[in-house]
């Protein structure tokens, strides 16, 4: 990601831990760096955040220069939102099979 550098109160150094897509990592550059679908499976960088898993595919849409904003959630809404998101896709799942079924 691209932007004004991050910085951190005091140099941090890490043993390297777990991550997962949507991990938010902090190198000495200042530039955050978004894990995806290739992500590691450990880091060394500071973490500063977890994008929300409902939020993966969007964040992998998105187009070198475009914006990005991250807004603080809690896990119950994350939770809710990806509940929401997988009813959906269940009713549309339905919907192609009965139009195939009566094809």
């Amino acid at each position: 990601m691209e932007g004004a550098p991050l910085s951190l109160r005091k140099p941090l150094e890490l043993i390297s831990e777990a991550t997962l897509p949507g991990t938010l990592q902090l190198p000495p550059s200042g530039q955050p760096i978004l894990l995806l679908a290739e992500a590691p499976v450990t880091g060394g960088y500071p973490r500063i955040g977890q994008l929300a898993a409902v939020d993966l595919s969007r964040a992998a849409q998105r187009r070198p220069g475009d914006a990005i904003y991250f807004r603080e959630t809690s896990m119950d809404e994350a939770f809710e939102r990806l509940s929401k998101r997988e009813e959906a896709l269940q009713r549309l799942i339905q919907r192609i099979e009965q139009r195939l079924e009566s094809a």
